[in-house]
């Protein structure tokens, strides 16, 4: 008999109880184990922490950190792929599935400003990865088309890259990497439209109109 996992059930069902639940539905324990696991159990401190360092301030840190330490792995795996940077990858993937785009939807599906986009592109047509031609619908844009070498070169990274995303995930169980996914799209979904409105960001602005209130 597992009389260790007899325990963990006798703590969750204490629990369980402790938080107003007295049905006796053995479903309705079920129902509300299986939430319970997607709770967060996090210190009050993190460790890392800097004394004074609010929630928000932590929250972003450790995004900005996570995006250097993805970017040091893909260095590392397109390393004579003749892709030079995390950029250009991500701008040949971007194309991988969809045949062809714009300049400047290819430049927005990968959150880029303009200038850093265009020069991204600039590399990738000298390198002989993208073909552009004019735009048949607007003649003042140019469309722009995986090459068969951008092809070849975007798919012979494919193995390096796909071990990059998994060590970016780190020791990460599936549900937690689910939760994570989670978390991510839904700050994804509050911040691209404020992208997209192509405005200069009002701080104050963008606070009130989501009901903000940040700790000064």
């Amino acid at each position: 008999m597992n009389y260790l996992l007899i325990k963990n059930l006798m703590n969750e069902l204490e629990r369980y109880e402790q938080e107003g639940h007295n049905s006796t539905d053995v479903q309705a324990f079920a129902a509300w184990l299986s939430g319970a696991q997607h709770r967060f159990q996090v210190p009050a401190i993190p460790d890392g922490a800097i004394s004074g360092e609010t929630l928000e301030s932590m929250i972003s840190k450790l995004v900005v950190f996570m995006n250097r330490y993805a970017r040091m792995y893909v260095k590392k795996a397109l390393e004579g792929t003749g892709i030079n940077s995390f950029d250009e990858f991500t701008f040949l993937i971007a194309l991988y599935p969809f045949g062809s785009m714009t300049k400047m939807e290819l430049i927005e599906r990968n959150i880029q400003e303009k200038p850093t986009g265009m020069e991204v592109i600039r590399r990738l047509l000298e390198k002989g990865y993208l073909d552009q031609q004019d735009d048949p619908k607007d003649g003042r844009s140019k469309r722009l088309t995986l090459t068969a070498a951008g092809r070849q070169t975007l798919e012979g990274s494919f193995q390096a890259m796909t071990k990059v995303t998994h060590i970016v995930s780190g020791n990460l169980s599936e549900e937690e990497k689910l939760q994570l996914l989670f978390i991510l799209q839904k700050l994804h979904e509050f911040h691209q439209p404020i992208y997209q409105s192509k405005k200069e960001p009002d701080l104050d602005q963008l606070l009130m109109q989501h009901n903000i209130a940040p700790v000064l």
